[in-house]
């Protein structure tokens, strides 16, 4: 199972990363509840867009919020500054012991959690 960030399923419905499609469709997903927050919940959402996020969200196998994914991110954000979304993606990935798919690598590298490249 691999984790997708937030900003993997804002390339694919947004059409700026082609291949990711059927990168994603290859392997098992899933994502936090944290990204399903961040998706949907951006205030430019068109319908489209949200109907296709909503499609992407589904693909994916979606993973709560444990008191371990908590305390996880209570650490990671006593270590650096880090953004609240991105510290309980990091660990969720770090509780469910599982690589993150991000495009934004240098944001998590400090982390310890396993990072996968992304195709183009």
């Amino acid at each position: 199972m691999i984790l997708l960030d937030s900003n993997v399923l804002i390339y694919l419905m947004n059409g700026q990363k082609p291949k990711l499609f059927d990168w994603i469709s290859q392997h098992h997903t899933a994502v936090s509840v944290i990204t399903r927050i961040e998706v949907l919940g951006f205030h430019k959402l068109s319908d489209q867009q949200k109907w296709l996020a909503e499609q992407l969200l589904n693909m994916s196998r979606q993973l709560t919020i444990s008191d371990d994914v908590v305390q996880r991110a209570i650490l990671l954000k006593q270590q650096r500054a880090i953004k609240l979304g991105d510290a309980m993606i990091a660990a969720t990935a770090l509780t469910y012991q599982i690589p993150l798919a991000t495009y934004n690598s240098q944001d998590f590298i400090w982390t310890g959690v396993q990072l996968l490249e992304m195709p183009l």
